[in-house]
């Protein structure tokens, strides 16, 4: 009888690693490369991908609805501007009746600084927070720096976002004067911008709605991240999974729709201090890393939180600190957005969070996918 030859032990272990490389590549490929690299291009999958909602406050709408979805349904941001009282202050738009006077009055000089921005029709400040903040847990604090963006628009549409299918520079999205979602309705370059989600990463952002448009939807309504709603009425509202409900959100047309989180606040806005989503890991949640948010208080009044970190500046923070100087600041609503690398913030020509490692190491800063910005828009 002839005996089987055995293969040597070195090459069955060879044979082993080969094939156990070939299956973390492939899961690799499909898993995390091919998302980052082609985006939305190669995934328009999602029964609502396409549709458009439109303002039903704008002027031109004549306060009628214009979304493409049954229903209706506001927090309440009609545009029912006071008489005129005769101040000088022009009061119309959507959020003029609250704070017109916030603006110029027509004619008056746009104030242009470092630190503050004020137009007839906006008014944002930029300040600078330096200070140590205590980690629950480890008896420590740290460093931490800051940038506090306080935000007021006439109009929903001096809010919006630049959205792209494969990564770019943020100085090359500052300049978009068309995305994912048509033309923008811009004068210029934003006078604020940061970061925004992860949403070119299809396996991350199963929903995506950028400027009324939506982008990415999931077919079977189901979602495992934190979404963030911005609506048209100007109200901003965190849903987890479980309260996620696609119908309710499209009856009340939504404006932005971010997936990275988590939410920061709760209803009563006070801060969230557990986290157990499961979608989020705990590198996410617990380490220190550089941070980019937003913040409500009230429709047309916002805020931008953008965190340093991994710099001599600042060691960056936890969640649960973000979700602390929210509370701080006397927001009702807070959301993550994506963090790291990706967190950087611009304010009228000047960029003020950028990773200090790439910059030392003489490589330019993370591309984007898309940036939250606060600008000028077209008068018709």
């Amino acid at each position: 009888m002839k005996k089987e030859r055995i293969l040597p032990v070195w090459l069955l272990i060879l044979i082993d690693v080969i094939l156990i490389g070939a299956v973390l590549c492939s899961f690799s490929w499909f898993h995390h490369i091919k998302p980052l690299w082609f985006g939305i291009d190669d995934d328009t999958s999602g029964d609502q991908a396409g549709i458009q909602f439109t303002n039903p406050y704008n002027d031109s709408n004549n306060g009628s609805c214009n979304c493409c979805c049954n229903g209706s349904g506001s927090n309440g941001s009609e545009n029912t501007n006071p008489e005129d009282p005769g101040d000088g202050y022009d009061y119309s738009g959507q959020f003029g009746s609250k704070f017109g006077n916030l603006f110029l009055k027509e004619g008056e000089e746009v104030i242009s600084t470092a630190t503050e921005y004020k137009s007839n029709d906006m008014w944002v400040t930029l300040t600078e927070v330096n200070r140590d903040m205590y980690y629950e847990g480890t008896g420590r604090t740290y460093t931490v720096q800051y940038f506090v963006y306080d935000i007021y628009v006439r109009n929903i549409e001096n809010l919006y976002t630049v959205s792209v299918g494969e990564r770019e520079p943020i100085e090359d999205l500052l300049e978009k004067t068309e995305d994912k979602t048509g033309t923008l309705l811009k004068d210029g370059i934003p006078i604020a911008a940061v970061n925004g989600d992860y949403w070119g990463n299809a396996n991350h952002t199963e929903v995506a709605v950028r400027n009324g448009v939506v982008l990415r939807h999931p077919e079977n309504n189901m979602i495992t991240s934190d979404i963030c709603v911005l609506y048209f009425d100007g109200t901003m509202e965190t849903y987890t999974p479980d309260e996620y409900d696609w119908n309710a959100i499209a009856a009340r047309s939504p404006y932005q729709i971010w997936e990275f989180g988590p939410g920061l606040l709760d209803d009563n806005g006070e801060m969230i201090t557990e986290f157990s989503n499961e979608s989020y890991d705990h590198n996410v949640i617990d380490s220190r890393h550089p941070r980019s948010s937003i913040g409500y208080y009230e429709p047309g009044h916002y805020a931008l939180v953008v965190i340093d970190g991994r710099s001599d500046d600042s060691q960056g923070v936890r969640v649960a600190q973000i979700a602390q100087i929210y509370n701080e600041l006397g927001c009702k609503q807070a959301y993550n957005f994506d963090g790291g690398d990706s967190a950087q913030a611009y304010f009228n020509g000047e960029m003020y969070r950028v990773d200090q490692e790439r910059e030392e190491a003489g490589q330019g800063q993370r591309d984007l996918f898309d940036i939250v910005c606060i600008g000028e828009i077209k008068k018709n």
